[in-house]
């Protein structure tokens, strides 16, 4: 995955846990001590990189781990190396 796919899918957990909580923005900027916009960017604007102090604070104020926002690139990297891309089909280990 690109830095870019990568931080949308972190913006997209972000916003995922914050509405299963039923969080405002204001409220996890308050517990996780952010910026005014720092939340609203992040979730917004996925080429904005996060940073792992902030992220890391975020996690905390939805109680889960870091681990949280990448199983799933994990997940989709696994797959990525399943794949032969030159013939176009999968590829049986």
């Amino acid at each position: 995955m690109t830095p870019s796919e990568i931080s949308s899918l972190i913006s997209r957990k972000i916003v995922h846990r914050r509405n299963e909580l039923g969080m405002t923005r204001r409220a996890v900027i308050k517990a996780a001590s952010l910026h005014d916009n720092a939340l609203y960017t992040y979730e917004n604007n996925p080429q904005c990189r996060i940073t792992a102090v902030n992220l890391y604070r975020i996690s905390k104020v939805f109680d889960v781990s870091m681990d949280y926002f990448f199983k799933e690139i994990e997940t989709i990297e696994e797959l990525k190396t399943k794949v032969d891309y030159e013939k176009e089909e999968i590829v049986y280990e």
